[in-house]
């Protein structure tokens, strides 16, 4: 991910439900009828985005889950929150909801 779009605000989209728990969460993406699933870290993430409604980035995922998973080198976590951003946006379950 480019250092720019680090700073996006990331939304989550209006037709996409979700139940989460401690071993991840399950998508719904209820206009195309697709479900996808996230594992513990994917679940985390995605709690991450709905807690911010609209005004998560990237950088304020990292810093929540720096302190949980502190076994984790920073920029491997960076990386794999990255990862998860853009797969959830390529799926358009998340868009990018402008710069901080």
């Amino acid at each position: 991910m480019a250092t720019n779009e680090r700073s996006f605000k990331w939304a989550i989209v209006n037709h996409v439900r979700a139940a989460c728990n401690v071993d991840g969460a399950v998508l719904l993406d209820i206009d195309k009828g697709l479900c996808y699933s996230l594992n513990a870290v994917g679940g985390r993430i995605w709690q991450e985005l709905a807690a911010g409604d609209g005004t998560a980035s990237c950088e304020d995922i990292v810093e929540a889950l720096a302190k949980e998973f502190a076994e984790v080198a920073r920029d491997q976590l960076e990386l794999d929150i990255e990862s998860c951003l853009r797969h959830l946006e390529s799926r358009a379950l998340i868009t990018p909801n402008g710069r901080v």
